[in-house]
């Protein structure tokens, strides 16, 4: 693990421990609970949880969400399905992925540490990043041309380009 990312933050917020953090594959992670106090010690506020995307009976899950620090905003999604979570929940899993990637984001630690939410156990017990789980099933073009039709979707649903929310932070 990236110790210093860790020691770094139990230095600046004296709450935090060595057993709020753990290593997957020389990453820090850190835990939800913690990531909260160190949000609540920042006066960040979460805006409502935002519906891009959710299909109940496939357990499929995108949620969008604003926090404030000041004044400075930042918009992060979170998703879940069930080959990236291997909970029954997947809308509560993708409303604090979303809130974890964007406490992540305004503090500036992004690429730095990640947050417990976005590790996924594999029935063997082996850890992936979220991000890094196979969800598509079939040749590189298949998945391609899959991609863009969820994308596609997605935008008439939402009618938004969410690829630009995320970039310039638009609510």
């Amino acid at each position: 693990m990236s110790i210093e990312v860790a020691e770094h933050l139990m230095k600046q917020y004296d709450f935090l421990t060595k057993k709020d953090f753990w290593d997957c594959h020389g990453t820090p992670i850190i835990k939800h609970y913690a990531l909260l106090q160190v949000a609540l010690t920042n006066k960040i506020s979460f805006g409502n949880p935002e519906v891009l995307d959710i299909d109940l009976k496939n357990r499929i899950c995108c949620i969008g969400i604003l926090v404030k620090m000041g004044d400075k905003e930042e918009y992060d999604i979170g998703e879940a399905c069930p080959q990236n979570c291997t909970n029954a929940y997947t809308t509560a899993m993708a409303i604090k992925r979303a809130k974890d990637r964007a406490i992540i984001k305004i503090l500036g630690l992004y690429g730095k540490v990640y947050s417990d939410a976005d590790v996924v156990t594999d029935k063997d017990g082996n850890k992936a990043f979220a991000e890094e789980m196979q969800v598509w099933e079939g040749s590189s073009d298949e998945q391609i041309a899959k991609a863009m039709a969820e994308v596609k979707n997605l935008k008439k649903a939402t009618k938004v380009d969410l690829k630009s929310k995320v970039l310039t932070n638009e609510k």
